[in-house]
């Protein structure tokens, strides 16, 4: 694979022959870093991810410095990243071209376990909003798939008194740093995997990885220079300039789906947390042909990295629902695979409820064509939400429809107030098997 070659942003590169320095980590070594490479994520792939996120946040920082900083040659355009597979040397290399570290930056930020740059970035930097990082543990993951890891990387700031670096280490409690880093600006990952992760030599292996948690992030992946990550995040969109084309092919995208959706809820809210949505009502639902009971349709994502598939963030009534909730103020635990504040994600689920609820309740009242087939497809499963969900239900039973015998027809709440009012004492609820017979 051949990857890009950018005109540096820095004073010539030269190279340093100085011995490898062995030091040792910062932190209770080999104790702790057992615990990050084993202990905190609940699935090996999402090393993948985490490294991805390391590299848009080196691109993020870039774009900030450049906008802040006089620095020359600096190209947007040029910001990507590089993943590329040797199976002849069982590696697998992940490379950006970003802000890049100093040799001394490498001893600081990837010596001491648990010490987030990009943490330190965000306290820092007045607008920071798409770096992703914050608990300083991501890139020792790679120790999850890898038995050797090195680092190669050179600063965008970087002098003949400040040069790149190279960072290796076997995860055993030592790593060793010397001065002979990238030729420009950026960071590189080689992780030599372990006897019996060479799935990670597979395309399709590493595609559907990234399809899976990293398709929406703002930069290109280039997967042994083949562009990966087609998609754009359009719920991040402004949801005035999204045409209807767009909503349709992003719809069967995440739902796996030919159909069109039967109506879009797209929205932004920044109270009381800040939430970008985009949720779809499909045309059809698939528990009437007997196909089991479907699985939640959205998933949840914090700056565009998918946190949790098939999320709770709907109650189970909502299941048919699809679509894509990104929330920036949602406290993650240390793995970045769920909230680690529940009263938060409550907030967020109760406010995302809501919001779908009065959108339901706006179909309604519109009536309809739309309404006569949403109902006709979904109406069990507002009468299971009247049934579920106590603090939807005066809501949600406002919407039922029924059968009357008087006419054939169905009667909204509204109309069998009428029919009352009219002159009836009471209405009798009939429950069949067999229509025929409820008139009897």
């Amino acid at each position: 694979m051949s990857l890009p070659t950018n005109k540096p942003l820095h004073t010539p590169y030269r190279s340093f022959s100085a011995a490898p320095e062995s030091k040792s980590f910062k932190a209770e070594t080999r104790s702790l870093l057992e615990i990050v490479t084993n202990s905190i994520y609940t699935t090996k792939q999402i090393f993948l991810r985490e490294l991805v996120s390391n590299c848009s946040d080196s691109l993020s920082k870039l774009q900030h410095v450049t906008a802040t900083e006089s620095l020359s040659d600096f190209t947007e355009s040029e910001l990507r990243i590089d993943i590329d597979i040797n199976k002849d040397s069982k590696t697998l290399t992940i490379k950006d071209n970003g802000i890049g570290m100093t040799a001394g930056d490498l001893e600081s930020n990837l010596g001491t376990i648990a010490k987030s740059g990009s943490a330190d970035f965000k306290e820092n930097a007045a607008d920071s909003g798409d770096v992703i990082g914050k608990f300083g543990v991501g890139f020792y993951s790679a120790f999850m798939v890898g038995d050797h890891v090195t680092v190669k990387s050179r600063s965008v700031k970087s002098d003949d008194s400040a040069v790149g670096g190279t960072w290796s280490s076997d995860g055993g409690g030592e790593f060793y740093v010397t001065e002979d880093g990238l030729e420009s600006n950026g960071c590189e990952v080689k992780i030599k995997l372990k006897e019996g992760e060479e799935e990670y030599l597979e395309e399709s292996r590493i595609k559907s990885v990234l399809k899976e948690y990293s398709n929406f992030i703002n930069y290109p992946i280039y997967l042994n220079g083949e562009k990966v990550n087609t998609q754009k995040a359009l719920w991040t969109e402004m949801p005035s300039e999204v045409k209807a084309e767009e909503h349709e092919k992003f719809y069967q995208y995440i739902s796996n789906g030919f159909d069109k959706p039967l109506h879009t809820l797209h929205y932004r809210a920044d109270a009381p947390l800040d939430i970008k949505t985009l949720l779809y009502i499909p045309s059809y639902h698939t528990e009437k042909y007997g196909m089991g009971r479907m699985s939640a349709g959205v998933n949840l994502y914090c700056r565009k990295v998918l946190i949790e598939k098939e999320s709770d963030v709907l109650p189970e009534w909502l299941r048919f629902v699809k679509g894509v909730v990104d929330c920036e103020d949602l406290p993650l635990n240390i793995g970045r695979e769920s909230s680690s504040d529940n009263l938060v994600k409550n907030k967020l689920k109760e406010a995302v409820k809501r919001r779908v609820v009065s959108e339901l309740e706006k179909i309604k009242k519109k009536g309809g064509e739309k309404w006569e087939t949403f109902w006709n497809e979904y109406g069990s499963f507002l009468k299971e939400g009247v049934c579920q969900d106590y603090s939807s239900q005066a809501k949600l039973s406002k919407m039922l429809m029924w059968e009357s015998s008087k006419d054939g027809g169905e009667l909204g709440e509204t109309q069998r107030g009428a029919k009352r009012r009219a002159g009836n004492t009471a209405i009798t609820a009939v429950v069949s098997l067999h229509e025929e017979r409820s008139h009897e």
